[in-house]
């Protein structure tokens, strides 16, 4: 009887705990949601020239970006293979719940590049200075 007692509570333990995992992992995804469907506004600290800027700058130094565009805190880029027979492309996203604040979301077409990573990194450092 003990045995078949602790057992049900061993399973009504891990649901909870499996409950909870993903509740949490819910609202994780509708907070990111949140932040970065809210109306976006650049400020006197970051204004919108800055950014531009320091996207600019960021991208001077790739051979590969054919071309950039800047909407606002999403940058969108395409890129020439190395091969130079194919295209992919990442964007990068800085609204962070309508402003900027150092925090970035990056989608690339090719997943396994640093490029991306590299480049929200050189202008979120030059935003910084």
């Amino acid at each position: 009887m003990f045995r078949r007692f602790g057992s049900l509570a061993l399973l009504g333990f891990a649901i909870a705990v499996v409950s909870r995992v993903v509740r949490g992992a819910a609202e994780e995804k509708a907070e990111e949601e949140r932040r970065k469907n809210a109306p976006f506004s650049f400020d006197s600290r970051v204004t919108q020239e800055r950014f531009e800027n320091a996207v600019r700058m960021a991208l001077s130094g790739l051979r590969n970006a054919e071309e950039t565009e800047i909407c606002g805190p999403v940058v969108t880029v395409k890129m020439l293979s190395n091969s130079g027979i194919s295209y992919w492309r990442f964007t990068i996203d800085f609204n962070d719940g309508g402003s900027y604040t150092g925090r970035y979301r990056i989608d690339s077409t090719h997943p396994d590049s640093l490029v991306p990573d590299r480049v929200a990194e050189e202008i979120r450092r030059t935003l910084e200075d």
